[in-house]
């Protein structure tokens, strides 16, 4: 299996937004989505619904998905908050955002340490996976608190 890294002159190491960008490349958003739909219909832990009880979504609440992937989480934190809230996503890939718009879920490119909304804009901020890539850790939970109400 050939690795999802760019290849790398041993000069420094690879850029984890880059990584993330491959990762979910218009192959790798398909992917991605096969594979939560294998898990949430075939495992015995769902975790969207997991994470959904962790951050008490209710409806009319506002959450966003940062790292939204293809969407699958964040369609789980929408049914969660219908009725007067809403869920966005972002992502740093392009193909994961039109993946996530395909469900009918606002979406844009955007990095998680400069998001997009105004200050107090969210109730939930979910960050699963795409974490792991950002470069500036600390960034990212201060946009969050930021985002939050």
């Amino acid at each position: 299996m050939q690795s999802p890294l760019p290849a790398s002159d041993g000069s420094s190491s690879p850029d984890r937004a880059d990584i993330a960008r491959e990762l979910y490349s218009e192959a790798g958003v398909s992917r991605a989505h096969r594979r939560y739909i294998a898990n949430t219909s075939f495992g015995e832990f769902d975790l969207a619904a997991h994470l959904g009880n962790i951050l008490k979504l209710r409806p009319g609440m506002r959450v966003v998905d940062v790292g939204c992937g293809s969407g699958g989480h964040v369609s789980s934190f929408r049914n969660a908050v219908s009725l007067g809230g809403m869920a966005v996503g972002f992502d740093l890939a392009a193909a994961a955002v039109a993946a996530t718009m395909r469900f009918g879920i606002p979406a844009a490119v955007a990095d998680a340490a400069h998001l997009p909304v105004a200050d107090g804009f969210a109730d939930a901020v979910a960050c699963t996976f795409a974490i792991y890539y950002h470069p500036r850790l600390t960034d990212c939970l201060h946009e969050f608190r930021r985002i939050m109400r």
